[in-house]
């Protein structure tokens, strides 16, 4: 299930299920990026989100341009943040 997410301001919002999470975008140190192949659908990108104190949410995107997307708007709110990329 995709997760929708919106900028605003210096935030980064993600709604839920039922509710909505609000990250504070200069407060990221590093975000983890992560493939997960499917044998019958598209691939799903998952993005987990890390400050000083730990892991404080997670996305999860179907399609490839909001990935790219995401990743861009963040490099440009917070250039100091450090991207790392898993393979599976």
């Amino acid at each position: 299930m995709t997760t929708p997410y919106l900028f605003r301001g210096n935030e980064l919002l993600i709604f839920k299920f039922i509710t909505s999470k609000s990250i504070h975008i200069p407060a990221l140190c590093h975000i983890e990026t992560k493939v997960v192949y499917h044998y019958r659908a598209p691939n799903s990108f998952r993005v987990h989100f890390y400050t000083q104190s730990g892991k404080i949410g997670h996305v999860t995107l179907n399609q490839k341009g909001a990935f790219d997307f995401l990743l861009l708007q963040l490099r440009r709110e917070n250039p100091q943040l450090s991207i790392f990329m898993q393979d599976r």
